[in-house]
């Protein structure tokens, strides 16, 4: 699966029968919170936190010693989301559209994570749907 490196996020997984109730999941190596009731072939967890975007194992062990791994079992992304701070602002499209309501001041976009760097550069998209031709400076 893919999941933010925010962590946090409820991940399912399920792996030949074990013989026993998994009882411990690992992701790049860290020990994972278990939801519900695990079975020998299938459990619930909270991913960790993580710092890097990027694929990393995930390890479920049982109790009697049987065990599974998938090398790449789970990709990290840094999500694309935004808030807000003043009121002539709206945020929409699940925190990936930032639209100025109104005026030129009272609204600021604040990216939750840093922007993304690509071949070309950091990604930003910007789409300019009025210009002011007014020389007018706020003093």
């Amino acid at each position: 699966p893919r999941c933010p490196v925010s962590g946090g996020h409820e991940v399912r997984i399920s792996t030949s029968d074990l013989g026993s109730p998994i009882s411990e999941v690992r992701v790049g190596g860290l020990v994972c919170e278990l939801l519900g009731s695990p079975t020998a072939t299938e459990v619930c967890f909270l991913m960790p936190p993580a710092t890097d975007e990027g694929s990393l194992p995930v390890e479920v062990f049982a109790p009697n010693g049987n065990r599974a791994r998938q090398d790449d079992g789970v990709r990290l992304f840094v999500p694309e989301v935004f808030g807000s701070v003043g009121d002539h602002i709206a945020i929409s499209n699940e925190g990936l559209t930032v639209t100025r309501t109104e005026g030129v001041n009272r609204a600021i976009c604040l990216g939750a994570f840093p922007l993304r760097q690509i071949s070309g550069g950091f990604y930003f998209e910007l789409r300019i749907d009025e210009v002011s031709k007014s020389m007018r400076a706020i003093a």
